[in-house]
């Protein structure tokens, strides 16, 4: 299933089709176009009641469309095939799509309204049944079940709700699973059922069961289930084993559910303790996460945690501005909240939370939080960048204070604030600068400009900085060149500040070896 909203049509389609990509032109997929009821004119049909799933399809609501609507409504099918085809994935309107087999359906839909659901479901399930069959096929004696869900139920206490996908749960069946605070193993102490056609999120009486056969959605009552994992798989310890063969037989699913973690924590999280640190709600989408970070946004993982923010997570997180690297003193959490005291110990501590129920939106503003940071380093940091300059001895504008030049970059790049000397030698020819000021303000054609580029011709006013009342032609002129006055501390903050912008730059580099060597930069 690859959902495309509407709203954010170009960014969600690029973003499925490459996750697409990844799992190959095998792999068969349904295109969930949702939000239908956002478009412009759109009348959803009204439902007498909430099973009538005939009322929900989007072949019905289509047909009760106005003209307008259905323009609009095929202008963004369009615009979706053409950003999938770019991608190489061919689709169609699932109503129109005889090729299920080349091309990926689309179906419109409306999580809101219900519009569409039930098509969704139909094509699933034909996908499921055609491509896994053998994956759907019943094993009595093997158990897979998985955890949908931990919460209180009030009356109730803490209640684990469960997808039994194969085998048979029994009340006198002993479980493990993984949890936040490591593995857990109980008895069950209760198994409910919902009644037939009740949704297992919506509040309703439950039965209490002896033993329940796969497929169904199970409530299971038992000690530390509180602390269970959601999205983690469930164990059954092994029926009718002696006492020692038991005690073997959990000690090795124990195991196995905290391997569930800790293979997560083992490929993602940085050994070295330096990271921000990752929070969602469900196993799952911690994998979704972590690999998203991995690959996209790359940035290295301090820790990981799965349920709601806490203040123990805030100050594990704050231990970063300790280490000297606060811009990773931040929570990247996905899916989750945080109660109004934890934002305040967040800004107590200088910890930054970033929540969002859509991935790449935690991207963004991670990014721009990075940048901020970056901006911020660069302005309290005596970072310079390095540049020579060439003076133009026929465009010299202003001989004394403040000196305004003509000039050509030679290399490297002019920015505004940078220091310049002038590149003197002595009479042994051993290089003796004399520092001429600070650049503040260049112009290109008459326009103000904050860097100029190598090979740019540019006016140049620089402020003295010099105790000596230097001029032009007096102390120094066109026969050498003006250069940034470059120290350890400022190679130091470029090597730190645009490390990813200097390493492939051979110039540069070359450039800061030569300032480097020329000012006696040890």
């Amino acid at each position: 299933l690859s959902p495309v909203c509407l709203g954010s049509l170009r960014r969600a389609a690029s973003i499925n089709a490459e996750y697409m990509g990844k799992l190959g032109t095998k792999t068969p997929f349904v295109i969930a176009m949702n939000k239908v009821d956002l478009v412009s004119g759109w009348v959803s049909p009204e439902q007498k009641d909430q099973r009538d799933h005939e009322g929900c399809s989007v072949v019905k609501s289509i047909a009760q469309q106005g003209k307008r609507s259905l323009e609009l409504l095929e202008d963004y099918i369009t615009k979706l095939k053409v950003h999938f085809a770019t991608h190489g994935f061919n689709t169609e309107l699932f109503t129109r799509n005889k090729k299920r087999g080349e091309e990926v359906s689309i179906v419109p839909c409306s999580a809101m309204t219900g519009e569409g659901i039930p098509d969704l479901f139909c094509l699933l399930s034909e996908l499921t049944q055609k491509y896994m069959a053998k994956g759907l096929q019943f094993v009595s004696d093997k158990v897979r079940c998985r955890v949908l869900e931990v919460k209180q139920e009030k009356n109730v206490g803490n209640v684990m709700d469960v997808i039994l996908a194969n085998g048979e749960l029994k009340i006198t069946d002993e479980i493990v699973v993984s949890g936040l605070e490591g593995p857990i193993h109980t008895p069950i102490k209760a198994l409910l059922l919902p009644h037939a056609a009740q949704e297992m999120r919506v509040k309703g009486e439950y039965q209490r069961v002896h033993s329940v056969m796969a497929a169904a959605g199970i409530r299971i009552l038992g000690n530390g289930l509180d602390k269970a994992m959601a999205g983690s798989k469930l164990f059954v310890v092994p029926r009718g084993l002696k006492k020692d063969e038991k005690e073997e037989a959990i000690e090795e699913l124990l195991d196995m559910a905290a391997a569930d973690l800790n293979t997560v924590i083992e490929k993602y999280v940085d050994k070295t303790g330096v990271g921000i640190h990752v929070q969602a709600s469900t196993l799952g989408a911690l994998e979704a996460l972590l690999e998203y970070i991995f690959t996209e946004i790359k940035c290295p993982i301090k820790s990981v945690r799965i349920g709601e923010i806490s203040k123990r997570d805030v100050m594990g997180a704050a231990v970063m501005n300790e280490k000297g690297r606060p811009e990773f003193a931040c929570i990247l959490s996905f899916m989750v909240n945080a109660r109004p005291e934890v934002d305040l110990a967040a800004d107590q501590y200088n910890v930054r939370i970033f929540k969002s129920e859509i991935i790449y939106h935690l991207k963004e503003q991670f990014e721009d939080y990075m940048e901020e940071v970056h901006d911020t380093n660069v302005e309290k940091s005596d970072v310079v960048w390095p540049c020579e300059l060439e003076i133009l001895p026929e465009f010299v504008i202003r001989k004394t204070h403040p000196i305004i030049l003509g000039c050509r970059v030679v290399r490297g790049t002019l920015k505004m604030g940078t220091p310049l000397s002038w590149m003197r030698v002595d009479a042994h020819d051993r290089p003796d600068p004399l520092q001429v000021g600070i650049v503040d303000s260049i112009q290109e054609e008459k326009k103000d400009i904050d860097s100029a580029a190598q090979g740019k011709e540019v006016a140049v006013r620089i402020q003295v900085t010099n105790s000596v009342n230097i001029a032009y032609g007096r102390q120094f002129d066109a026969t050498r060149h003006l250069a940034s006055k470059v120290t350890r501390g400022s190679l130091d903050a470029l090597k730190e500040l645009y490390a990813d912008k200097i390493k492939d730059d051979k110039e540069l580099i070359r450039l800061c070896m030569d300032l480097k060597r020329y000012f006696s930069v040890m």
